[in-house]
């Protein structure tokens, strides 16, 4: 039975993914068994065996035993995975939510249809999402990977539209072409938001964002769960790559002059990513609460972007010094007897680790204020949250041990510490 179901996904499969796995523990457990029948730990007394043996002292019946076990339990686990698989696909090419992991029958359903036809597009495209975060976030590939289900694929697809704007914006050879940049992404949301109610197969809509569109954007707003999205944060997102435009090292343009400053900055290109996940998070698990504790978590989730951003700022001091931005408030460089343009020219000057500990600090009270709204969201959730948030402070933490120091390159946390971190962060 579990062959007519799977057998084409079998098939697909490489060998190693379905010999390997039951070969090596049939082989182990042949092995010990052969040990303990001659041993005689136990035994199979005649009138109930064949009298055949595979080996010395090894019962054909005790290697078909074996060898049929392994074989349903890869299998088995090999369905399930499949079944889950084309479930959370269904789910995500939806315009609905559908929140909870599926029952049995549902996970079933989609093996008893005459024919499975699914959008090589849409599956081409998450991979290359994906591989995207994976490559360029490792916090948020990290974090994506504690999720489940759609909500899961909907973070990645997010994160990717997030990431692929701000690659194209930062990567531009000059303001102009960034300043292009942002009106395609505008023009992009607006269309993605008017084909909203469009599923990701619909070869109709795709083909109208595809023709509108520059291709590089093609996958990441093709991809946007614009059906479970506001769309007023992903706007604001762009206004935040609006104010990187505005930094002028050569006429002495620095707009980040206030600690003020520098929360909205924090809130456009930080604080929105945020709310759109938690936004995400009610969409798939509605809260039992009233509309004056949901605007509370909000709140919280702003906070919580801020914290991550103040982050990212005091490490990569240097790297945006590189490109002519500093996002330290000029009053605070001020009180230090310095200015944006020393900083540009001198990015490695002893006393921007003190201003650098006093942005960790300012971050660290942001996250402190979120902890209490990360209880209050759905169990579902609370984990992965706190799991990618902590993730990401880590960095911060990092910073702290190299205290005194401004590094050259970008910061990057162990793998093995990501994972202790996300470890501790779900079993909390």
């Amino acid at each position: 039975m579990q062959w007519l179901l799977i057998y084409r996904f079998l098939i697909a499969l490489p060998l190693a993914s379905t010999l390997v796995p039951i070969a090596l523990p049939t082989a182990y457990l042949w092995l010990v068994d052969t040990i303990a029948l001659r041993r005689g730990t136990w035994v199979i007394e005649n009138g109930t065996k064949m009298n055949l043996q595979l080996w010395a002292g090894f019962e054909v019946e005790e290697a078909l035993f074996f060898l049929v076990t392994n074989l349903m339990v890869v299998l088995g686990l090999s369905a399930i995975d499949n079944a889950v698989a084309l479930f959370e696909y269904n789910a995500f090419i939806s315009t609905d939510a559908v929140g909870q992991m599926p029952s049995i029958l549902q996970l079933i359903a989609p093996f008893l249809k005459s024919s499975h036809q699914y959008d090589t597009t849409v599956l081409r495209e998450i991979s290359q999402a994906v591989s995207l975060l994976q490559k360029k976030s490792q916090s948020m590939y990290l974090g994506s990977a504690v999720f489940e289900g759609q909500l899961r694929l909907d973070l990645i697809a997010l994160y990717a539209f997030c990431r692929k704007a701000d690659d194209l914006i930062d990567d531009a050879p000059d303001r102009k072409t960034a300043q292009y940049w942002i009106e395609q992404c505008e023009k992009a949301l607006d269309l993605r938001f008017k084909l909203k109610e469009s599923t990701l197969d619909d070869a109709g809509a795709y083909e109208i964002l595809t023709k509108s569109i520059p291709q590089p954007l093609h996958t990441a707003i093709h991809l946007l769960p614009a059906s479970r999205l506001p769309k007023e944060p992903l706007y604001s997102l762009l206004k935040g790559f609006e104010i990187d435009l505005k930094f002028d090292a050569e006429s002495n343009c620095f707009p980040i002059t206030t600690e003020d400053d520098l929360d909205v900055y924090a809130y456009h290109v930080a604080s929105t990513v945020a709310i759109l996940l938690l936004e995400l998070v009610f969409c798939h698990y509605p809260m039992p609460v009233s509309e004056t504790e949901r605007l509370q978590v909000i709140s919280a989730g702003e906070c919580m972007g801020k914290a991550l951003q103040y982050t990212n700022i005091a490490r990569d001091i240097v790297r945006d010094a590189a490109i002519g931005r500093v996002y330290i408030p000029t009053s605070w460089l001020a009180k230090e007897n310095l200015t944006p343009s020393m900083v540009i020219d001198q990015p490695r000057n002893p006393q921007l680790a003190t201003l650098r500990r006093r942005i960790l600090d300012k971050a660290d009270m942001c996250y402190q204020a979120t902890q209490k709204a990360i209880d209050r969201l759905p169990s579902n959730v609370r984990g992965p949250v706190r799991a990618t948030v902590m993730s990401y402070m880590e960095i911060g933490q990092m910073l702290r041990e190299n205290e005194g120091r401004i590094l050259d390159e970008k910061l990057k946390v162990p793998t093995w510490r990501r994972l202790k971190v996300a470890w501790i962060a779900m079993s909390m």
